[in-house]
């Protein structure tokens, strides 16, 4: 199919098949909710999304749940998404950070979980800073994953650990790994 997503409108032909990326955020219920239910982030904001329409039960007041985006008004994405509704947070650093010792440490971690080696990942990561060359990662979704799940403490301890910076102004978006699918 050319069109980014598909869900919205009726098929045109049977026997269609396609896979889709679908933009979700977890967000607190004001008020109790049904599956399926168009909801807002904010009280007074537009409807953005439905509640998790797989949900067997509504969602209590006060309850955490996927909040699934409407198709094509997510305004960018790499794996993760923006929306105009949702604002960013930012981690600030921890100044007590040991730059010789907690954030190689972490890089470490990092490297296990992004099933790399600590050397090759600190290769990739330098070639992605000099040249802006994202490194794809054949038959997994483990450096990506990773990098997403922890990106502003990546950058951190990167510059503290091995004096590579992010190269733009907004970590979230400056993955030095991406996948093949």
């Amino acid at each position: 199919m050319n069109d980014p997503c598909p869900l919205g409108r009726l098929v045109v032909k049977e026997d269609e098949r396609d896979a889709v990326h679908v933009a979700i955020i977890s967000v607190k219920a004001r008020e109790e909710l049904q599956p399926g239910q168009e909801v807002s982030l904010a009280e007074g904001e537009p409807v953005c999304g439905i509640v998790d329409p797989f949900l067997k039960e509504p969602v209590p007041k006060g309850e955490i749940f996927w909040l699934l985006m409407f198709p094509n008004t997510i305004t960018g994405m790499k794996h993760r998404w923006t929306h105009p509704a949702v604002k960013e947070q930012v981690e600030r650093p921890n100044p007590a950070l040991d730059p010789e010792g907690e954030s190689k440490r972490w890089l470490e971690n990092f490297a296990k979980e992004a099933r790399l080696g600590y050397l090759e990942m600190i290769d990739i990561t330098k070639e992605y800073a000099e040249s802006g060359e994202v490194w794809v990662q054949h038959g997994s979704d483990d450096a990506r994953d990773a990098f997403y799940a922890n990106e502003s403490a990546f950058w951190r301890h990167m510059e503290r650990a091995e004096g590579i910076r992010c190269p733009e102004d907004d970590p979230s978006w400056a993955s030095p790994f991406t996948c093949s699918c």
